[in-house]
């Protein structure tokens, strides 16, 4: 139906494009916290999240998000492989988190499903067991959202969201990077709490004496 697809479920789409936004500055909190400067760990992952937004795929991913946790980022390249692997397929906080999540919502109110306060306590537990087996590659967030939405007993009102799933790739490319992203801020957080992070390599440091 060509842009009138588009246009038929643009706030579903601006609400996914805040909740990403939202959750990638929860992300930088994090790398925060964990004593290294935002700014430059978005300098030195650029590329895969870039990767990540285009190819809408975590597993396609994963090669380039191990070498620059290890080349860039200073991270023990054990810890990077181990972590990553992982990442990429489990806990995705875009595919297997924020998207089924609004998608249960809009179909809530589509519905006229009650949404009081154990159906959000249900659709946390839901969502987190079900984010445990989601792999990284395109389309396996719509196995996500069958998941949820059925966890919550609401499987019936499935073909309800079928406008949304016709736009997919313009809401996968955002979550995909989300995705990326929450593995290397993961990666960072265990990597530091084991010392497995060169500062020296983080901050370029290695490549400014070289230069001089």
């Amino acid at each position: 139906r060509g842009l009138s697809a588009i246009f038929g479920v643009i706030n579903f789409i601006v609400a996914l494009y805040v909740s990403v936004i939202l959750m990638f500055i929860v992300h930088l909190i994090i790398v925060a916290i964990n004593g290294l400067n935002p700014i430059t760990y978005i300098k030195n992952v650029m590329e895969p999240l870039i990767l990540a937004f285009t190819s809408r795929s975590s597993l396609g991913t994963l090669p380039v998000t191990i070498e620059t946790l290890t080349k860039n980022v200073g991270l023990d390249n054990g810890v990077a492989s181990f972590v990553g692997s992982i990442g990429s397929n489990a806990g995705m906080n875009g595919c297997a988190a924020i998207y089924p999540a609004l998608m249960a919502v809009t179909i809530a109110n589509i519905s006229g499903t009650s949404m009081n306060f154990s159906f959000y306590v249900m659709l946390v537990v839901i969502i987190v067991i079900g984010s445990i087996g989601i792999a990284g590659i395109p389309g396996t967030a719509t196995v996500s959202v069958s998941v949820t939405i059925s966890g919550m007993g609401m499987g019936s009102y499935f073909p309800l969201i079928g406008g949304i799933l016709a736009i997919d790739p313009i809401l996968d490319m955002a979550r995909t990077m989300l995705n990326v992203n929450g593995t290397m801020v993961t990666a960072i957080a265990v990597g530091n709490s084991f010392n497995a992070i060169d500062k020296k390599i983080f901050y370029g440091e290695n490549n400014n004496h070289k230069n001089n």
